[in-house]
């Protein structure tokens, strides 16, 4: 059996602490955020087979945006940004589209190799760990 395509409309991959314990809500979290430099998160997204850069913004803008695709499957990622005392750095990529549950995993852990701190986030704004979002995908099968 395929595995079903799901809407990914309100989830985000964004940065947090290196570690989580769940359940964890992102108004919970406050200055032990992981900065990454926009450039190397946007590097990370397009080394990611199926990845492309859709207009010629910087990443360093509020307005670079990339798409993934494989056959019917898609995601579309934008950037927001932060601006700590230390400098600008990755503030998450809003997810839109529709994909299989192993697109998403694997595109988030893509970051999460390259990346601390990489959690899912979603439209309750609790952040969730790899192993957290799958236990919750069982238990409702």
């Amino acid at each position: 059996m395929d595995e079903p395509l799901i809407d990914v409309k309100g989830l985000a991959l964004v940065p947090g602490p290196p570690d989580i314990e769940q359940p964890l809500y992102s108004f919970q979290v406050y200055d032990e955020i992981v900065g990454h430099a926009p450039e190397e998160v946007a590097a990370a997204l397009l080394a990611i087979p199926g990845m492309r850069r859709t207009n010629t913004a910087e990443p360093t803008s509020w307005e670079w945006k990339a798409f993934w695709e494989n056959g019917d499957r898609y995601l579309e990622l934008d950037f927001t940004l932060m601006e700590p005392d230390d400098g600008l750095v990755w503030g998450g990529s809003s997810l839109q589209g529709w994909c299989r549950e192993s697109d998403l995993m694997n595109i988030w852990s893509a970051l999460r190799k390259r990346f601390d701190g990489v959690w899912l986030h979603d439209a309750e704004c609790r952040l969730w760990t790899p192993e957290s979002y799958a236990e919750r995908k069982n238990a409702e099968q």
